[in-house]
């Protein structure tokens, strides 16, 4: 056996992902009686389309003999017996009428015919569109157009005969059993409706919910028919993407609204450390495409939910990968340096937004629901998120400004340092290194002696200029080895001297 191989062709395979190529396909090549290697040469083609495979050709000589005789005797009789098989395959045939014999040899003939062996699909609309194409019949103008008026006719009593829905009153019984009895007769009535007009309802897909705030009854579930078959009880039905429940707590929508903020924090995270990753304003745009897009889906619905701090966590951690601040730094620190309001805010926000445009459009169906049942409480313990946005709109405040009062009412910034709370602050558009050193000297939050020593990371709080508290001030102020030649607020303005001291810092705050 001989190897046939040269260093000087093409790779047969091209790995698109590792961009590298290898030679996974072998030539080898036997051997004559005589211990001869047979003469044989081996080419790499083009690519195949879409593959990263590469064909190989072998061609291999033969050595004549000069017994041309012998050779014809060989394969004259073979050649003969193939052209007759296929003359009398041929006179066979007739191709005159649709025959399923000659189907076939065509069929095999043709390499681009699929050679499965399931039968055909024939489906009920090509059928009847077969039907109408070889029809003979001529159109009759007039009785179209007489089937087609009386359609319409068919079709607006349909309307006014499938008001049933006005009828639908469940919220007004206090007992389960009258439930099961209105919700029953509605849905013989629909089914009804269904069987006249020839439709096929699907009561698999069919879901009862039952609202109430009878805790002693938390797991009732009520039996429903719809036609000949029972209809699920579903205690959390999902509903344009949010997720209800039995007293409208939205508690297992916010559950699992978190879970998925949390992983989308995570996608974030990958773009920033400490030290390295992209600016605060790049940031920035990625958290309001991945993270609050989602998180404030549907918010003017659940805006009043006990279970909200839920949410606040994970769009908080998101602030925090924004402004590189650590877990110990306020809360009122992180809208400031992400300039993104609290999420409070912008769920308020939305809901003025939301409440604004139900109200001044009355074309819309839901304005006219709101104003009947503006004065009804369904659920009494429940607060309507239409109330809430008639006390917002009477405080008469837009988002900066509540903002503004937000950061009055509990400022965490000791030193004064923040003028406007609502804007860019300075190094906002700096290397994630130098802006996440800037904030944490703002805040005072750092990996100082005395953070490390309160979280057990360190064993003593002193510095090593002879100092007992090592604080993110002492470091930026009062340190004689690491103290800038300014002030708090000269470092706040984020200069380039700011920049030339924190570059030339022996450690990473």
């Amino acid at each position: 056996m001989q190897l046939i191989f040269s260093e000087k062709d093409r790779h047969t395979f091209h790995s698109g992902r590792w961009n590298r190529g290898y030679n996974p396909d072998l030539c080898i090549v036997s051997k004559d009686h005589n211990g001869v290697s047979l003469q044989a040469q081996r080419s790499v083609l083009n690519n195949f389309p879409k593959s990263q495979h590469r064909p190989v050709r072998i061609q291999i000589e033969h050595q004549r003999n000069g017994q041309a005789e012998t050779a014809d005797k060989l394969l004259g009789p073979k050649a003969k017996g193939r052209k007759d098989r296929w003359t009398e395959t041929v006179e066979n045939i007739d191709f005159k009428h649709s025959n399923r014999e000659a189907w076939n040899v065509l069929r095999r003939l043709d390499p681009s015919q699929n050679r499965g062996n399931g039968e055909p699909e024939i489906k009920p609309n090509a059928f009847a569109n077969r039907l109408i194409e070889t029809s003979r019949a001529k159109i009759d103008k007039y009785i179209s157009r007489k089937l087609t008026m009386d359609l319409k006719v068919k079709k607006t009593h349909a309307v006014e005969k499938s008001k049933w829905a006005d009828k639908f009153t469940p919220e007004e019984s206090k007992e389960f059993e009258d439930l099961e009895n209105i919700l029953s007769e509605d849905l013989d009535t629909l089914h009804t409706f269904y069987n006249q007009w020839r439709l096929k309802p699907n009561p698999s897909k069919t879901e009862v919910t039952l609202f109430h705030l009878n805790n002693r009854r938390a797991n009732q579930e009520i039996q429903v028919q719809f036609g000949d078959q029972l209809v699920k009880n579903n205690p959390y039905p999902k509903y344009l993407s949010v997720v209800l429940d039995r007293t409208l707590t939205f508690k297992n929508h916010l559950v699992k609204l978190s879970a998925k903020i949390k992983t989308r924090n995570s996608i974030i995270a990958k773009l920033s450390g400490t030290s390295w990753g992209a600016d605060a304003n790049t940031l920035r745009i990625s958290a309001l495409a991945l993270v609050y897009s989602a998180a404030e889906y549907s918010a003017p619905v659940w805006i009043n939910s006990a279970h909200t701090n839920k949410l606040d966590t994970q769009l908080n951690s998101a602030m925090r990968i924004i402004g590189g601040t650590l877990k110990t730094t306020p809360l009122k620190w992180l809208p400031v340096f992400s300039n993104l309001a609290s999420p409070k805010i912008r769920r308020e926000q939305a809901l003025i937004r939301e409440w604004t445009k139900i109200k001044n459009n009355k074309n819309l169906p839901v304005h006219a629901d709101v104003r009947l049942n503006v004065d009804r409480l369904r659920l009494k313990s429940r607060k309507p998120p239409w109330k809430t946005a008639e006390m917002l709109l009477l405080e008469n405040s837009g988002e900066n400004t509540k903002w503004l009062e937000d950061w009055m009412a509990e400022n965490p910034d000791g030193q004064n340092i923040v003028i406007n709370p609502t804007s860019k602050q300075p190094g906002f558009d700096l290397p994630r290194k130098i802006w996440v050193t800037l904030n944490r000297i703002r805040t005072g939050h750092g990996r100082c002696n005395h953070m490390m020593y309160k979280w057990k990371l360190h064993t003593t709080p002193s510095c090593d200029c002879g100092n007992d508290m090592q604080t993110i001030s002492h470091i930026a102020i009062e340190c004689p080895f690491r103290a800038f030649k300014g002030t708090i607020n000269d470092i706040h303005t984020a200069n380039m001297n700011v920049i030339d001291w924190k570059q030339n810092l022996d450690m990473n705050l």
